[in-house]
């Protein structure tokens, strides 16, 4: 009885249980003869021994766990060229399971619990996928295929529980094209070339040759720490693999072992904090549950104190979900009830005010009720750098501007948004709506050029005009805007003063109130 270290691997057709219940004796053959045609050139040309057959199943071992993956997307590669154009009842699909370790190769047979563990994850292994387990994952070169992790399984006569992977085949990268491509059927019979050179695996004989030498020169004691500083490299550079490939959870579950013994390297503490950004940037790609990823944030800086350069994220996250709850309460006075806690809770976070801003588009508000959090943003930062922020921050503000009398408070926060921003664009929107706005835009308009002590601002009626919206000289204002003469001027004027409602303005007198109704309906009638 031999023990070798090898990669066992288990194959079956879906369904075939009711196929050959279906069928006749000799369909049943036919199939099993096509089914061996196309698989067994495959396992010969990366180098796997069939060990057995068991009607539909295979049993392949593979002295490379690289070679079997390969091997198996092969497979699945080859498959598919020959279902290609067939009908559903006459396609073969099949199942692939790879798992390693030490086995004991008898009497042409191999047995061990890693035959045992490919049996049992081979039963529930996805038609037309590779699946393998971590033993698979953690000692194949993973440069070669794309990987994902499916999470970890229990099984019968197992005592512990089995992480399980699967090659990402779909969408098909570079990677997976190329096996495609070199895979193809002639007259039925696989043709595979240059897969077996780019897979096979020789034996890595530099870091014994190294550990001989060390031992033969320097002594045990030497190398022994030798070792232990290439394990820990060793170590290190597993989970930078991890992390270059996109397989965060795993990296950070061998960063915890890490971390238990090294957490006052810094080598070890960067590496810790580049793995939870990436493991984030992952579950946002995702679509994740924001509370989710703030609790296990959360968590994770409890633990480990290297990563307080997240705090901003956390509190980003946590931020989100209190205003979404907040917003899908329905209850607008909870959500800025909660934007203000926030906002004294974190007094120095950009990302509270850009959250709240974020949930107020996103949910469609109207575009005043992101000036607020724009504004405390300003005052926090300073006016932002980003461009697609200074366009959404200057849309806002402007159309506030359109949409609402200078009076108002809205307004009023739309001035100093826009005071606060490029020169330019203030001037811009200004001379624009000073020269073909109408009603609101033509009144902070002049709002503007008043403030900028503009000339145009001293024109008799525009002076009239500022000075009955602010309520200042109200009745007076009204006798120099009724004698307007000029049509187009006079039409502006009748309509920004009915959207003023000057006649519902509290800050008037009754008086006052009585004449600008009567100056509203004159200038209507007149040039309306």
């Amino acid at each position: 009885m031999i023990t070798r270290n090898c990669a066992v691997m288990f194959t079956d057709i879906k369904g075939f249980t009711s196929r050959t219940s279906e069928t006749t004796r000799k369909g049943f053959r036919s199939l099993l003869e096509e089914h061996d045609r196309l698989l067994r050139p495959v396992f010969r040309y990366f180098g796997g021994v069939v060990v057995k057959t068991i009607g539909d199943a295979f049993l392949v071992r593979f002295d490379s766990p690289t070679d079997a993956v390969v091997c198996g997307l092969a497979l699945q590669a080859v498959l598919k060229q020959h279902n290609a154009g067939l009908p559903p009842e006459e396609q073969i699909a099949v199942r692939v399971a790879i798992n390693t370790g030490d086995v004991e190769l008898q009497d042409g047979d191999v047995v061990g619990e890693p035959v045992n563990v490919a049996a049992r994850l081979e039963a529930i292994a996805e038609p037309g996928e590779v699946w393998f387990t971590e033993a698979v994952y953690l000692t194949m070169n993973r440069k070669e295929v794309p990987t994902t992790e499916i999470g970890e399984r229990t099984f019968k006569g197992i005592p512990r529980p089995v992480r399980v992977f699967k090659v990402l085949s779909d969408p098909p990268n570079d990677q997976i094209r190329q096996i495609d491509k070199a895979v193809r059927l002639e007259r039925g019979v696989p043709k595979l070339e240059g897969l077996r050179d780019r897979t096979a695996r020789a034996f890595n004989w530099r870091p014994w040759v190294a550990a001989v030498l060390v031992a033969v020169l320097l002594g045990p004691v030497t190398t022994v720490v030798g070792y232990q500083i290439w394990a820990e490299r060793q170590a290190v550079q597993r989970i930078e693999s991890l992390l270059e490939m996109g397989d965060t959870a795993p990296a950070l579950r061998h960063l915890d072992e890490l971390l238990a013994e090294r957490a006052h390297e810094p080598e070890i503490r960067a590496l810790g904090l580049q793995a939870a950004r990436q493991h984030l940037a992952h579950l946002q790609e995702r679509g994740e549950d924001p509370a989710a990823m703030r609790d296990w944030l959360r968590e994770r800086m409890a633990e480990h104190s290297h990563l307080e350069p997240l705090r901003p994220d956390y509190i980003a996250l946590h931020s989100r979900v209190e205003l979404n709850a907040a917003f899908d309460s329905g209850r607008g006075n909870v959500f800025w009830q909660t934007f203000r806690d926030l906002l004294e809770r974190y007094p120095e976070s950009a990302e509270v005010p850009l959250i709240a801003a974020d949930i107020q588009r996103r949910n469609r508000q109207i575009v005043e009720t992101r000036l607020w959090p724009y504004q405390v943003l300003v005052e926090r930062t300073g006016y932002p750098t980003d461009e697609t922020l200074q366009a959404d921050i200057l849309a806002v503000a402007t159309t506030t501007l359109e949409r609402n009398l200078p009076a108002s408070g809205y307004a009023q926060r739309a001035h100093e948004l826009l005071q606060a921003g490029p020169e330019a664009e203030l001037v811009n929107w200004t001379e624009q709506a000073f020269a073909d706005g109408s009603g609101a835009a033509l009144a902070n308009s002049l709002e503007i050029l008043a403030r900028r002590d503009d000339p145009r601002a001293e024109v008799p009626v525009y002076q009239a005009l500022h000075q009955l919206l602010n309520f200042q000289e109200a009745l007076a204002s009204m006798e120099v805007l009724q004698a307007i003469d000029e049509p187009e001027q006079g039409a502006r004027i009748a309509e920004i003063l009915n959207e003023a409602r000057l006649d519902m303005a509290a800050d008037l007198t009754p008086e006052e109130r009585h004449q600008a109704e009567q100056l509203q309906r004159t200038l209507a009638q007149r040039w309306l």
